[in-house]
C-alpha cells in the first residue's frame, strides 16, 4: 500500500541547523511518502513499513540544504475492534531510522553535491491504525479483496543517541549526538487480499 502524510520531529530544525551555521531556517516538520505491505490472520497483523520524508530546501548564495528523513521497520499488530469491513488495531515495530543533509552547490548552473551528512540509528514504531475494505463482504464470505483505505497515527523513537557522519562514514567534528524522535500521521491506500480461517 501506498501511504502519504505529516511527521512532527521536535528538535529536528534546530539540530540541523547547528551542523550548518550557514542558515538557521530548518524546521521540525517533514512532508511524508511511504510504501507498506500487511498480512492479516484473523485478528493478527504483521508487516513491513517504509517511510521517506522531506522538507523545503534552504539556499544561501551558492549553496542548497536539503532536510530528508526515512525509517523502516518490521510491525506486529492486533485487531481489537472490527466489523465486516473494517478493523482497528495497535501496532508495534522495530527497525531503523534517518536524518539526512544534503548540501550542494550551484556553480555556472550546474549543481554539484558537496557534502551529505546522515545519522542513522536502531529505533521502535508505536501506532494506532485503521483499515476500510471498500468492498463489500458476505456474511458467509470466508475470502475478502479489493481496494483498502486506511490510516496511520503513531510516535517512533530511537534507542539510542546516535552521532552525525559524512559520506566516508567519519564522524562530524563539533557535532552533538541526537535521538531521532517523531509523532506522524498519514493516510493509506492500496489492493489487498485476506483469509478468515474459520
Amino acid at each position: 500500500m501506498i501511504k502519504s502524510g505529516y511527521m512532527y520531529a521536535p528538535g529536528t530544525g534546530k539540530e540541523l541547523s547547528s551542523l550548518q551555521n550557514e542558515t538557521d531556517a530548518f524546521t521540525d516538520n517533514f512532508s511524508l511518502l511511504g510504501l507498506e505491505g500487511v498480512y492479516r490472520r484473523n485478528k493478527l497483523i504483521t508487516g513491513f513499513e517504509t517511510s521517506f520524508g522531506a522538507q523545503k530546501a534552504r539556499t544561501k548564495d551558492i549553496r542548497s540544504f536539503k532536510p530528508y528523513t526515512g525509517a523502516a521497520h518490521a510491525q506486529l499488530g492486533y485487531i481489537v475492534w472490527e466489523q465486516k469491513e473494517y478493523w482497528l488495531y495497535p501496532s508495534a515495530g522495530i527497525g531503523v531510522s534517518m536524518h539526512n543533509l544534503s548540501v550542494r552547490e550551484k556553480i555556472l548552473n550546474k549543481t554539484i553535491k558537496i557534502d551529505n551528512i546522515v545519522q542513522y540509528v536502531p529505533s521502535l514504531n508505536f501506532a494506532f491504525n485503521g483499515d476500510i475494505l471498500t468492498t463489500k463482504e458476505s456474511k458467509h464470505q470466508k475470502a475478502a479483496g479489493g481496494l483498502v483505505l486506511g490510516f496511520r497515527v503513531g510516535y517512533r523513537f530511537s534507542l539510542k543517541d546516535a552521532a552525525w557522519k559524512n559520506e566516508d562514514s567519519k564522524v562530524i567534528e563539533n557535532s552533538t549526538t541526537y535521538r531521532n524522535n517523531g509523532y506522524y500521521i498519514s493516510l493509506v491506500a492500496g489492493f489487498g487480499f485476506y483469509k478468515n480461517a474459520r
